[in-house]
């Protein structure tokens, strides 16, 4: 049935009519049917009047290809013409194709270093060849997640590489909807042969950060479902040398249209959607690597729902979480790192001596601290901080962690709320056995903006760390942050993270919310421009400042 007419179906001898309902009922025939039919009106339009099924090919008890024979013509309304239209088509539904850029995290992109890639070698038949190579590709099915969960399992499948959907970029999507919206195209999508074949193919886009340990293990990877007549070799190659190496029109495609996405701006250049096999990490003047992306478990609750709140993070691709004596949550942190299955040394975990410790002395700083090792559970703290430089105290209370250091209880030392006053009075009482913090937290947030604070630590290979990163969400959603967000296509969370992210800070956010967490992580597929920056520099006054350090003043006098 075609816009209420009935359309006769005929097919050969050779397909026995249960194959051949099949074949009518399948995805990729009411598919073409649906695309024929939004064609069947207007001026210029399409008449069918009869279709004959020339072939089925079955994938087991699933319709694959369909050849079928179209008795159609074109119809111009204005002049009354019919003109016969060639009606043989090879239906076998749309795909999708992955180009994927592989950044060396130990080699600069540049002059000195290259962007990697991978191509699939296998043999094809139909162009008589052993060794052909292509890029990543798959059939897309009805059953699938959508293109990009489609395109994830390819991956994953041909290459070894585990992805999330939405690491990847549709540049399809980006590059075709202007021939959409005008009517050229049924959907966003590249058709390799128009004239013989129904398939449309999405193009996508990732980057994955990798290891030179990771490309020579991807080197020669064999893959593919043998039973199916798949056997795919994995290749590693240079990405500016791809299109020399391949007859493979999508890998020609592919390259062409991340090209010109990048010259109108669509597209970040190489290294601006990463997606690292860990999180970006900082490198500490004592040699630990630090993720950028913390977890602040700030007002989580001690219970289940805490405990569900930390794994639901873990789970999101949280390993850096920041924790306190003064939260009362480290125990149910432990529980949750340890029930993940993943490693301990996979974590970083961080806690702080609060301030009642400090004013009774060194010995209750100490007790303090180890009550946090056995509320943890998991055999050391990454990183403790002084909590607060308490006036006449914080000294003995930075010695004693020190010796706390050394005894490897702990394994580094942080400070947190210090100025640069605070610092230089610590500093003035070093002494031989001196340890050097690793970091300063602090508020940072585009409201509460200190360069001058950020740039004293940073200058002294001390990282800083942007607690209150999000500012409660207090004003965000208007002015300047949410007019960003919306150029940015991006949430205004995501806008004031990336801002703390591209000023090298660690960034410290909290939500209980699951989709949130998965949200305040995808920051590193955008990048603010120099101009936006500069506007959410902005947003902070000297007023604002003298308010927040008055503040810090009096909290250090009343703990």
């Amino acid at each position: 049935m075609f816009r209420d007419r009935i359309v006769p179906v005929t097919h050969a001898s050779s397909i026995s009519k249960e194959d051949a309902q099949l074949a009518l009922d399948s995805e990729v025939f009411r598919r073409w049917a649906t695309r024929c039919e939004k064609q069947m009106n207007g001026e210029k339009r399409l008449e069918l009047h009869s279709v004959e099924l020339q072939n089925v090919d079955m994938f087991g008890p699933r319709v694959g290809f369909v050849k079928i024979n179209a008795d159609c013509t074109l119809v111009d309304g204005t002049t009354h013409h019919e003109h016969r239209l060639p009606g043989i088509c090879f239906l076998r539904g749309s795909s999708v194709a992955i180009l994927v850029a592989l950044i060396c995290e130990e080699e600069e992109e540049g002059e000195n270093g290259e962007v990697y890639s991978l191509l699939v070698e296998q043999p094809r038949v139909p162009i008589g060849q052993v060794s052909c190579l292509e890029l990543p590709a798959g059939m897309i099915d009805k059953e699938n997640d959508g293109v990009k969960g489609t395109a994830a399992k390819e991956i994953e499948e041909e290459c070894g590489i585990k992805l999330r959907a939405s690491d990847l970029t549709d540049l399809t999507e980006l590059s075709c909807q202007q021939a959409v919206e005008a009517g050229y195209l049924p959907c966003a999508g590249i058709a390799p042969s128009p004239g013989g074949c129904d398939e449309f193919i999405r193009y996508m886009y990732v980057e994955h950060v990798v290891n030179k340990g990771d490309l020579d293990r991807m080197k020669g990877r064999l893959a593919g479902l043998r039973e199916h007549g798949e056997f795919i070799t994995l290749r590693v190659v240079k990405m500016k040398e791809m299109w020399k190496m391949s007859c493979d029109n999508k890998v020609i495609c592919a390259l062409f249209l991340a090209e010109q996405l990048r010259r109108e701006g669509k597209l970040p250049t190489v290294g601006g959607l990463v997606t690292p096999v860990k999180d970006p990490t900082h490198r500490m003047r004592d040699g630990t690597l630090v993720p950028s992306l913390a977890f602040g478990l700030y007002k989580v609750p001690a219970d289940e729902d805490g405990e569900r709140i930390i794994a639901d993070a873990i789970m999101a691709g949280y390993r850096h979480f920041d924790t306190a004596s003064l939260y009362q949550n480290e125990r149910i942190l432990g529980q949750a790192i340890k029930k993940s299955g993943i490693p301990r040394k996979e974590f970083i975990v961080c806690s702080k001596v609060w301030n009642d410790a400090q004013i009774k002395g060194r010995e209750a700083v100490r007790q303090s601290v180890e009550r946090s090792v056995n509320e943890l559970e998991i055999g050391y703290i990454d990183i403790l901080y002084v909590h607060w430089p308490v006036p006449g105290h914080f000294i003995e209370t930075y010695r004693e962690l020190q010796d706390l250091c050394r005894e490897k209880i702990i394994k580094s030392i942080g400070l947190s709320n210090f100025s640069i006053n605070d610092y230089e009075e610590l500093l003035a009482c070093k002494d031989d056995n001196w340890v050097q913090p690793i970091v300063n937290q602090m508020e940072v947030s585009p409201f509460m903006y200190r360069p001058a604070t950020i740039q004293f630590f940073q200058d002294r290979n001390i990282q800083v760390a942007a607690s209150k990163a999000l500012h409660r969400a207090i004003g965000i959603e208007e002015g300047i942050v949410k007019s960003i967000a919306d150029s940015h296509g991006v949430t205004t969370a995501q806008v004031m993270l990336r801002w703390s992210f591209q000023k090298r800070l660690i960034v410290v956010a909290k939500t209980a919310n699951a989709d949130r967490m998965n949200e305040n992580r995808h920051i590193l597929h955008f990048s603010l421009t120099d101009e936006e920056m500069t506007q959410l520099d902005s947003l902070t006054s000297e007023e604002d400042i003298r308010t927040r350090e008055e503040l810090e003043i009096q909290r250090r006098r009343g703990v």
